[in-house]
């Protein structure tokens, strides 16, 4: 079994002609029961009694990230982990920013692969995103032990998906973080390379 990004989050698979169109997870039961506990990130309508409207959540999400945040961060080289996600100088994510759905290749779970770029559901048996071929910014997020990201569990519009978002104001020309897991590290043979500890290499705790 290959290394899966410890994210608290769902999977999403972008169109191959637009690589933001947003399509979550909401078919299986289990996915249906979960999505019906939760409220829309983009109204605030409680799923379960149907008062997120669905599609146009998605998309003025999509319109809300593409116009407030995107502009705030940028790709960069960084020698310790060859690219990097970085803020920009103007305004820089706030607290419980919403920054970005992390998006890729819907897989089936347990799927053996050495992809660097996979993330699994909190649930460990609903399916699995991997980034490695397609995605968006975020797979170029590194890990850190003391993230200022967290990855986590959302609906979108009626739609489970992994949202990245600030946990705690982030300054300019700060690289973002996320951590991915100890289990990441050990199915993959490495060991993290975040400044945690002076730059030793180590395993995250958790």
């Amino acid at each position: 079994m290959g290394a899966k990004k410890g994210a608290k989050g769902a999977v999403v698979r972008p169109s191959p002609k637009d690589p933001d169109d947003v399509v979550g997870v909401n078919g299986s039961a289990s996915v249906r029961a979960m999505i019906e506990e939760m409220d829309c990130i983009q109204c605030g309508g409680f799923m379960g009694d149907d008062n997120c409207a669905g599609e146009p959540c998605r998309l003025a999400f999509r319109r809300m990230v593409a116009r407030e945040v995107t502009s705030r961060v940028e790709i960069r080289r960084d020698p310790a982990f060859g690219y990097g996600i970085f803020t920009q100088p103007r305004k820089p994510p706030k607290k419980d920013d919403m920054l970005k759905v992390y998006m890729g290749e819907l897989m089936p779970p347990y799927m053996p692969t050495e992809s660097r770029y996979n993330y699994s559901l909190a649930s460990g048996d609903l399916a699995d995103v991997d980034a490695e071929k397609t995605g968006n910014w975020t797979r170029f997020v590194n890990s850190h032990c003391r993230a200022n990201v967290d990855a986590t569990t959302q609906v979108l519009g009626g739609q489970v998906v992994i949202l990245f978002n600030a946990k705690k104001r982030i300054a300019g020309n700060k690289q973002v973080f996320v951590n991915y897991g100890r289990q990441y590290f050990l199915g993959l043979g490495m060991q993290c390379r975040c400044s945690t500890l002076g730059g030793t290499p180590h395993h995250p705790r958790k």
